[in-house]
């Protein structure tokens, strides 16, 4: 699939609430395993300490005893050196292999540098020694969720639960899993019982309302996301949700009055602007909604969402010559991707959306071209995981070829994978 509707399915999983809340297990909660584990680590190394102050003079840095290797890795992290933790950590391993606060140390070490494969590896070998620790079934899992093997990351949380049912971390990450799998309700069962050991951690309930906001379910949505922004008032990607479902619900004027809250809290989030503009285009304030989109893009100039927005824009107020050039510019970035995985969508769409403007333009013989060419860039992503969007896409071209029964059966087949063409709102 090229495309989702944002709902943040794992980026929310790295919002860092401020504030440390305590499970009713006694686990110091803020949504982020290694951040935790880092706290629990450095928590006895005072800012001036001998070893912390010592460290950053690069002396005693030589491997010496377990004791001192401990405090030194920890130290070290404080200090923002993951290598030279990593150093010390794996030299206590060595000479102790059943310490926890190294091989948690370790890991978090790992974490920090992005080495998910030896992170991998050193979680099996922990397995191997202790298969009896929940939290490193939770390390697996998270690892595997890096390296996106979502049923075995699920898998790995089930063990952890397991082994302890309370485990507040268990139960939070294994709800990304669920709907990584696309198991929401069973991802809202999962932060449910978060909410139960956690209580005081906030953040669950705007996970909740993206859940149910992405399912449509705009009533069950609503209190969650209002209960959040209790919690977290600033948090602008609840309050550009909570925005959305007012205008789903009717309130549409209210929704515009959202967004602009949402956009004074964090000026520079492009989703807001986009949903803005989207909700703009909806009632047919063309002009109103290239506002929000030329803000958004003073921001980020070459930002392909926001630009496909105003090209669309443009098309809706038959600017199909400057539409154009909008879409020429997201292809040229499109094409300077080398690998084709970022922008992908974005470069397609636009392939067809140039297609379009020239044959609103009279200039047929272009127009048909450059069919032709989206066609060409769209196939190799055609295959039997391809998304209702993308059928739909490809349905689009083929009717600007004029393959009609060819567009028939493509759009029939994004009818039945189901498609958004209102992808902000």
């Amino acid at each position: 699939m090229l495309r989702e509707k944002p709902v943040l399915i794992f980026i929310i999983c790295f919002f860092l609430i401020i504030c440390s809340p305590v499970s009713s297990a006694g686990i110091p909660f803020t949504g982020n395993h290694t951040f935790d584990n880092l706290q629990e680590l450095i928590a006895d190394i005072p800012d001036e300490s001998t070893y912390l102050t010592d460290y950053q003079q690069g002396i005693n840095k030589t491997l010496s005893d377990i004791s001192s290797s401990l405090t030194l890795g920890k130290a070290a992290l404080k200090a923002s050196n993951a290598t030279e933790a990593e150093r010390q950590f794996s030299f206590v391993i060595q000479k102790s292999p059943s310490s926890v606060p190294a091989w948690k140390g370790l890991f978090v070490s790992l974490v920090l540098q992005e080495k998910y494969d030896e992170l991998f590896n050193k979680t099996q070998e922990r397995i191997n020694l202790s298969p009896y620790d929940d939290w490193v079934w939770i390390e697996r899992g998270r690892v595997e969720q890096e390296k996106n093997k979502i049923p075995e990351s699920l898998q790995s949380f089930n063990k952890a639960l397991a082994l302890n049912s309370k485990n507040v971390f268990a139960h939070y990450y294994s709800a990304w899993s669920h709907q990584g799998l696309k198991q929401n309700q069973n991802a809202i069962k999962a932060f449910e019982k978060v909410k139960v050991l956690s209580p005081q951690y906030g953040g669950v309930d705007g996970n909740i309302g993206f859940l149910y906001l992405g399912m449509n379910e705009y009533e069950k949505a609503l209190p969650y996301l209002e209960n959040a922004l209790v919690w977290y008032p600033d948090w602008a990607e609840a309050r550009r949700s909570k925005a959305m479902i007012l205008y789903h619900l009717g309130e549409k004027e209210e929704a515009l009055a959202a967004f602009d809250e949402a956009i004074s809290l964090n000026p520079e989030y492009s989703n807001t602007y986009l949903s803005k503009a989207e909700a703009l285009r909806d009632m047919e304030r063309y002009t109103e909604a290239l506002v929000p989109v030329v803000t958004g893009l003073s921001f980020e100039k070459n930002n392909t969402d926001l630009l496909m927005m105003k090209g669309d824009i443009l098309m809706d107020l038959n600017r199909f010559d400057e539409a154009h050039g909008i879409f020429e510019n997201v292809t040229t970035i499109y094409e300077m991707d080398p690998d084709r995985k970022n922008n992908v969508f974005n470069g397609l769409y636009s392939w067809w959306a140039r297609g379009y403007s020239k044959e609103q333009l009279g200039e047929t013989v272009e127009a048909k071209s450059t069919y032709s060419r989206a066609l060409t860039e769209l196939e190799p992503y055609m295959n039997s995981q391809s998304s209702g969007d993308q059928w739909h896409l490809k349905s689009k071209i083929l009717t600007g070829l004029g393959e009609y029964l060819q567009a028939e059966v493509a759009e029939k087949k994004a009818q039945e994978l189901g498609y958004n063409e209102q992808y902000y709102l």
